[in-house]
């Protein structure tokens, strides 16, 4: 099974086996369907799923991003490739920042988890490397 991610506002935590996350089986998509998220997939994490000609399962999931921690820079996001199932890892982040050159400035930049402005919000986001002890 692939797996590509979303920047969305919050982050399931995801159990993968097989092809069922989360408790949700998708084993018997057949090939060539396509599955739209539903109240209930998007619960758990799914945005969207298909099933491919070489009967390859592919799923799209959210992974939470919020305001980048360089003052006065926006940053937007756009979703990460596909990867496969076995080698994801919840330590990491799979969605990617655009324009980080322009956010940076130039600067190294790092992308971490970290806290939002709001209460109870996390999430990824980038920040440039000397403001690691903020």
């Amino acid at each position: 099974m692939k797996l590509k991610f979303e920047a969305w506002g919050e982050n399931p935590e995801y159990n993968i086996e097989n092809e069922t996350i989360n408790d949700i089986d998708l084993s018997e998509m057949p090939i060539g369907a396509t599955f739209i998220g539903n109240e209930e997939t998007r619960q758990a994490g799914i945005v969207n799923a298909f099933r491919d000609e070489s009967n390859e399962l592919h799923v799209t999931l959210k992974q939470s991003i919020i305001a980048s921690k360089i003052k006065g820079r926006p940053a937007h996001w756009r979703e990460g490739d596909w990867i496969d199932s076995g080698d994801y890892d919840s330590s990491k982040c799979y969605v990617n920042p655009t324009g980080v050159s322009d956010l940076t400035e130039g600067e190294d930049y790092e992308i971490v988890w970290a806290p939002g402005i709001a209460k109870n919000e996390e999430g990824w986001t980038i920040r440039k490397i000397e403001d690691r002890d903020e």
